[in-house]
C-alpha cells in the first residue's frame, strides 16, 4: 500500500491557524487522530500528498531543505528538495510572502542551528 502524506489545515478557537503533516494509512486514522489531539480545534482541509519513496542527498551527504521562518527562533521545515532542485543557500525575502530559508543540512537539528545562525545575522544587520 502507498502510504500518503495528509496535511491537515487546522484553526484554533482564538483565530489563528496551523498545519500539520503526518503519514496515515486510511482516513480512519485522520479521523482517530482529530479525535484525540484536534478536539478544540477545527479541521477545515485535509490533503493528500504521495510520501516521497525515497529522499536523495546531496554529494556532501547533506539534504536539500526548504525552510518557512514563522518568527527568528521558530523555522518549519516545508520540504525536502531533490538535489537537482537545489543552486546553494538561498534566502526568498519576498514581502508578499513569509520568508522562507533553502539551504543544505545533515538533519532537522542542523536546520535549526542554521537558521538561527542566518537569523541572527540579519537580526545583526538591521
Amino acid at each position: 500500500m502507498k502510504r500518503k502524506l495528509k496535511i491537515l489545515t487546522v484553526e484554533r478557537k482564538n483565530d489563528d491557524g496551523y498545519w500539520i503533516a503526518g503519514v496515515f494509512n486510511t482516513d480512519e486514522e485522520v479521523n482517530k487522530y482529530i479525535k484525540l489531539y484536534l478536539f478544540e480545534d477545527a479541521v477545515t482541509e485535509v490533503q493528500d500528498l504521495d510520501y516521497p519513496n525515497e529522499v536523495k542527498s546531496l554529494p556532501n551527504g547533506e539534504y536539500a531543505y526548504q525552510v518557512v521562518v514563522v518568527n527568528p527562533e521558530k523555522f518549519v521545515i516545508e520540504q525536502i528538495l531533490a538535489p537537482e532542485d537545489f543552486s546553494g543557500l538561498l534566502i526568498d525575502d519576498n514581502p508578499k510572502l513569509p520568508l522562507r530559508i533553502f539551504l543544505s543540512a545533515k538533519n532537522a537539528e542542523d536546520v535549526k542551528r542554521k537558521c538561527l545562525k542566518i537569523m541572527a545575522a540579519r537580526v545583526a544587520v538591521s
